[in-house]
């Protein structure tokens, strides 16, 4: 989810379609186990912000980005009238059996510094007057828990209680979400059980009245695991369009 695209492969006339979505993203790579946001951490943005490529990271040739590009072009296609914010957390390289576990003792799950940063980033929202609803909560991740057979077998129910726990901190029992199948790792040696985790993953997509999978199989990578820019574009279209299929009503959105 945090994404290797390259920044400079982006149209303009995708920036200009896409110049007036609020913005607002934590990204790290796995080799970046920093302070997060809430703390000073530095692979983040300055609170709300145009959208736009991520800055620079150090594993990063320039400005990336991942699936949120792509993403924001397709809603504004589909919903013209309803402006779109965006709230990224991504990071690079983790498992949830073990990062994202809830409530950890040390203090160091992404889930809850997640969380932490979407109340945080909604709460502006009001402050500033900005009326919202929340739309939709996409999940990408999986490769991690593809190193091991107990992560990989653990990964449903995982991904599950993970689910759960977003709606209900996020106040949202219904609230939409969508999960991006993960490859099958022919071209990673790390990815020693992906038939586990992709079925876990295709099964909450068919079996949760509110969510659904996307597939990802013939997006094209940039290296052994990573989609390139044009991958991560069409990505992100096909969560939007995962979006849209799940709102029952789309008139429960604020549409101006």
């Amino acid at each position: 989810m945090a994404g290797r695209g390259d920044g400079a492969d982006l149209p303009t006339a995708i920036l200009r379609a896409v110049d007036d979505v609020e913005f607002r993203y934590v990204c790290s790579f796995g080799a970046d186990r920093g302070l997060p946001f809430s703390e000073g951490g530095a692979f983040c943005s300055d609170g709300w912000e145009k959208l736009r490529p991520c800055r620079k990271h150090p594993s990063t040739p320039g400005s990336h980005f991942g699936p949120e590009i792509g993403f924001a072009e397709a809603m504004k296609e589909h919903w013209p009238r309803m402006r779109t914010a965006i709230i990224k957390y991504g990071r690079g390289g983790s498992r949830l059996a073990t990062d994202w576990a809830r409530e950890r003792a040390d203090g160091g799950g992404f889930y809850d510094d997640m969380i932490k940063q979407v109340r945080e980033a909604l709460r502006t929202l009001e402050e500033g007057g900005t009326e919202y609803k929340l739309g939709g909560f996409i999940w990408m991740q999986g490769e991690g828990d593809t190193t091991h057979i107990e992560y990989a077998e653990a990964h449903e129910e995982n991904l599950r209680r993970l689910l759960a726990a977003v709606r209900k901190d996020l106040g949202e029992p219904h609230l939409p979400v969508v999960i991006g199948r993960i490859g099958d790792g022919s071209r990673n040696p790390k990815m020693l059980y992906p038939g586990e985790v992709r079925g876990a993953q295709e099964r909450i997509g068919r079996e949760d009245p509110d969510a659904a999978s996307v597939d990802t199989d013939d997006l094209p990578l940039g290296d052994f695991v990573h989609y390139n820019s044009s991958g991560l574009l069409k990505l992100g279209r096909r969560f939007a369009d995962a979006i849209v299929g799940l709102a029952r009503n789309p008139g429960r959105l604020l549409e101006r």
